[in-house]
């Protein structure tokens, strides 16, 4: 008993750390000063020639993506800055289980294999009505818009797996086994040009250039969003509160437990 307890404690502790985590990015996304484009072009030149280099002060900016190289999205072959995707096998298999009085009974058990994952970021501008500026979506922590979810049933045919610009030869995957194939799902994510967006980052000047990348500073955000700065706000602030609600929880039943395991000794 007492050993559920402290497996409760210590969820509850990696609660309090992601918790701290969603109170870190709202408090960041506060305490930003939004600029306009042309302001932090210009500020990343100052600063880049007043430090010798590359810098990365914490900035915020809102804006319409604008693509500096067009990028295809591998499935749904929609226009993108930058594109995740997921393809997933769903599967169903049939076992024996056998009870602790010898009785034996079929079940059906359902899965997911991961087939591929893909993801791939190019450069665009944010711009605003005062100019843009180039960001560097490398190492960002991205709100996506999804682009496609889509459950294709049956097997591949001829053990080759192809949707939309997709394809990927299944191997020995494709072999009959136990597990019978239902399908493949298809996801993916996008960031579309002309959509707003929301960028924290930081102010950097690359080969010469202006730009929006990782902030220098440890333990300060990058976050490109296609939500607004009150979504994220709200999300944010809505985690934190049930976050707390089941830290609290797991602490508390924990506690409970140990306590109960202690005295029955």
């Amino acid at each position: 008993m007492w050993i559920a307890g402290i497996v409760l404690i210590a969820v509850g502790v990696v609660l309090f750390f992601v918790r701290q985590s969603q109170l870190g990015k709202l408090t960041q996304v506060l305490a930003a000063e939004r600029i306009s484009c042309e302001a932090t072009a210009r500020l990343c030149r100052e600063l880049g020639e007043a430090m010798g280099g590359p810098t990365g002060p914490q900035v915020e900016l809102k804006g319409t993506i604008e693509p500096r190289q067009p990028l295809r999205a591998e499935l749904s072959g929609r226009d993108c800055v930058c594109c995740r995707t997921r393809v997933v096998r769903e599967w169903e298999e049939e076992r024996w289980e056998t009870d602790s009085e010898g009785h034996s009974r079929r079940k059906t058990e359902r899965g997911t294999d991961t087939m591929s994952q893909n993801e791939r970021r190019e450069p665009f501008f944010v711009r605003d009505e005062s100019g843009r500026i180039l960001v560097d979506p490398q190492d960002a922590e991205i709100d996506w818009v999804e682009s496609l979810d889509k459950f294709e049933p049956g097997e591949a045919q001829g053990g080759v797996l192809s949707f939309g610009g997709f394809t990927l030869s299944l191997g020995g995957l494709a072999a009959p086994g136990a597990r019978r194939t239902l399908g493949y799902r298809y996801n993916e994510w996008i960031l579309p040009p002309q959509h707003p967006v929301y960028v924290l980052g930081g102010a950097a000047l690359r080969g010469g250039e202006p730009c929006i990348a990782r902030p220098a500073e440890k333990g300060r955000r990058y976050l490109i969003s296609v939500k607004s700065e009150e979504a994220i706000l709200a999300g944010a602030r809505r985690a934190a509160l049930w976050l707390a609600v089941a830290m609290g929880m797991c602490w508390a039943a924990g506690l409970a437990l140990i306590l109960a395991g202690l005295l029955r000794r």
